[in-house]
């Protein structure tokens, strides 16, 4: 069996997240990879760019391999990252950032370098599927 739609979800700490929150994206014919670091993101990117329906990832995240002055000592690791997925490839597929950063110039800065959505910590399961299903079922 195929699976029609991929998210790459991005975020450290995404093992100790809310069972109903990962399950909210575990619908029929969604396949949902993870990515738990920078480089593991960067990689599977790599690797999926031309299946990648959707993103949703986390912005403060620990820098790893990314430079810590770049990332603001990792509280904008996620959009180091945004940077990044663009010099791989020039198209990126929808992003929803799903973080516990509250900052409106951060998310100010995350909506201007494209985000499609931004979502804070803790988000309801309901909102995040319904969030993901505007990208998924056009």
């Amino acid at each position: 069996m195929t699976l029609s739609k991929t998210v790459l979800w991005i975020d450290d700490d995404i093992k100790r997240m809310a069972p109903s929150l990962i399950e909210a994206l575990e619908w029929q014919d969604l396949y949902v990879a993870r990515a738990h670091s920078v480089e593991d993101a960067l990689k599977m990117f790599a690797e999926m760019k031309d299946r990648l329906d959707l993103i949703i990832m986390d912005i403060l995240m620990p820098p790893g391999s990314l430079s810590r002055s770049e990332t603001d000592r990792g509280r904008r690791t996620g959009l180091v990252l945004l940077r990044k997925f663009s010099e791989i490839s020039g198209s990126v597929p929808p992003v929803i950032v799903l973080t516990v950063v509250r900052d409106k110039h951060v998310k100010k800065r995350a909506l201007e370098m494209g985000v499609a959505y931004y979502l804070t910590k803790p988000c309801r399961p309901s909102k995040l599927r319904s969030v993901a299903q505007k990208f998924l079922c056009k």
